[in-house]
């Protein structure tokens, strides 16, 4: 019981994404001045973030997905573990955005339902 409750605070301190961002933010804001960069603290302010998770890839000579897995940067970043999604984060205006790739009927039959904007939201 412990144990489930000290992974369940590890996990509570490492999502929602846009904390994950702001951290990021400030190792750079606060590293910036001790490397010799181009990017400086002005670029930093008004820079955005941008992350793709794994697409989608197909076996040779039929229609089965090969297994997915999600590049681990984008997970860290987000948590969400499905192909083709893609994150913003604005820096400027402390504003991060998940896409979804759009529901397609066709797949629902087979797969279910995919993340919905709510369940994107909670992770």
């Amino acid at each position: 019981m412990t144990q489930i409750m000290r992974d369940e605070e590890i996990l509570k301190q490492k999502y929602p994404a846009k904390a994950h961002a702001r951290r990021v933010v400030t190792y750079l804001d606060q590293n910036l001045t001790s490397t010799p960069s181009s990017l400086t603290r002005n670029t930093l302010d008004t820079s955005l973030f941008y992350l793709e998770g794994t697409p989608t890839k197909y076996n040779e000579d039929n229609d089965q997905a090969c297994p997915f897995r999600q590049r681990r940067y984008f997970f860290w970043m987000t948590g969400v573990d499905l192909p083709d999604c893609k994150f913003v984060y604005d820096v400027e205006n402390d504003h991060s955005t998940l896409f979804i790739p759009p529901v397609d009927q066709d797949d629902v039959i087979w797969s279910g339902m995919p993340l919905g904007k709510d369940e994107g939201l909670e992770k």
